[in-house]
């Protein structure tokens, strides 16, 4: 993962009991690994806690965003992402819901209101650094964002009940 002035070099950290499987969130503890910035580099630990009930509907991940089932939802994130990946913006756009709102950073951002606009602006938004960025993002367990949105990747795009409607372009 990496940040404006930096980047994290980060590994799942278990306990034992994920047995052969391999670690991932579902079964870690945490992460570990380093931040490098410039000439510097700091060691990183992160551990992960599971959500009650109390934070959560207990019953599926995305609780409070819909009452449809986690692989219904997940079904439209994997739609758009694997569109995304392939480039075929007339696929992709089945899964936004419009208007899509592009950042471009944290001063800049455009609205695009349909399937044609999207297609027309695909290479400008989705470029060789957002896709390479999207490969390492997966669409599935994606946390949700103040009880509206679940996130792809750090922030590349966010998901409603309706499909994508916020994506953070890589400039």
């Amino acid at each position: 993962m990496q940040e404006a002035n930096g980047a994290f070099d980060l590994h799942f950290v278990g306990n034992g009991s994920n047995g052969d499987q391999p670690l991932d969130f579902a079964n870690s503890v945490g992460l570990a690994g380093t931040w490098r910035g410039g000439v510097k580099t700091w060691p990183v630990r992160l551990s992960l806690e599971t959500m009650s009930s109390a934070d959560a509907n207990a019953e599926h991940l995305y609780g409070m965003i819909t009452d449809e089932s986690d692989q219904a939802f997940e079904a439209r994130a994997q739609g758009f992402y694997f569109a995304a990946l392939k480039g075929d913006p007339k696929q992709a756009a089945r899964f936004v819901h419009f208007p899509l709102r592009v950042n471009w950073g944290a001063s800049h951002h455009e609205t695009i209101g349909s399937a044609n606009q999207l297609a027309a602006n695909w290479h400008r938004i989705f470029t060789p650094n957002y896709l390479a960025a999207l490969r390492e993002a997966a669409p599935h367990d994606m946390p949700v964002i103040r009880s509206q949105y679940a996130m792809l990747g750090a922030g590349l795009a966010f998901f409603t009940d309706k499909g994508v409607e916020v994506l953070n372009a890589q400039q």
